[in-house]
C-alpha cells in the first residue's frame, strides 16, 4: 500500500512514511471506543507525509472492517458522504469522493470504495495533523501545510480502485 501511494505522488512531491512499519503478525486494532453495535477493524493502515520541499500534508490509506455488507444505491445518500459526493467509476469498480473539513481548518478529499464487510479508505489533506496525548481532537501541524492539493478526484480514486491497494 505505501508503494502504490508513494506512486501516486505527482512530480514535484515526495513521500515518506509516517510511522514505522508495524510488524505483520500483529492482530488488527480494534477501534470500539464508545463500542458500537458491531466492532469495527481496521485491517491495514498507512500514512504517508506528502512534501514539496516548502509545506507538508498527508496521503493515506485504511483497510476498515464494519461487518456491513456492501451497499446497494446510491452511494452519496449514506449518512457519512460528506460535501461535495460523487461516484466515480474506475474500470468497473464505483468509488465514492466527497470534501470534508478537518477540524484546524482544511479541506480533506475522501476516496471510498465499498467491499462486503468493510471498505478501503484513501484520504489526501494539505495539512498533517498532530494528535496530543489525552487529546483525541486533532491539533494545528507544526510544520506549514502545503499550498494547494496534490491530488485531484479522479486520481484519488483510481488509487482506491487500484486491486493492489487491498491486502
Amino acid at each position: 500500500m505505501y508503494d502504490l501511494l508513494v506512486a501516486a505522488l505527482p512530480a514535484g512531491y515526495e513521500g515518506r512514511t509516517r510511522y514505522p512499519f508495524a510488524e505483520p503478525s500483529r492482530p488488527p486494532i480494534r477501534i470500539d471506543s464508545p463500542p458500537p453495535a458491531t466492532p469495527v477493524y481496521i485491517r491495514a493502515n498507512i500514512e504517508v507525509v506528502v512534501s514539496d520541499g516548502r509545506g507538508e500534508g498527508l496521503l493515506w490509506a485504511a483497510v476498515v472492517d464494519d461487518g456491513n455488507p456492501l451497499p446497494t444505491g446510491d452511494l452519496c445518500a449514506l449518512p457519512d458522504a460528506g460535501r461535495d459526493c460523487r461516484v466515480i467509476d474506475v474500470a468497473g469498480v464505483p468509488v465514492r469522493v466527497n470534501v470534508e473539513d478537518d477540524e484546524v481548518g482544511g479541506e480533506v478529499l475522501i476516496a471510498r470504495r465499498y467491499l462486503h464487510g468493510g471498505f478501503l479508505t484513501v484520504i489526501a489533506q494539505r495539512t498533517v495533523p498532530e494528535y496530543g496525548i489525552g487529546t483525541p481532537q486533532r491539533q494545528p501541524s507544526l510544520k506549514p501545510g502545503l499550498g494547494a492539493a496534490f491530488l485531484g478526484v479522479e486520481q484519488l480514486a483510481a488509487v482506491a480502485a487500484n486491486p493492489a491497494m487491498l491486502p
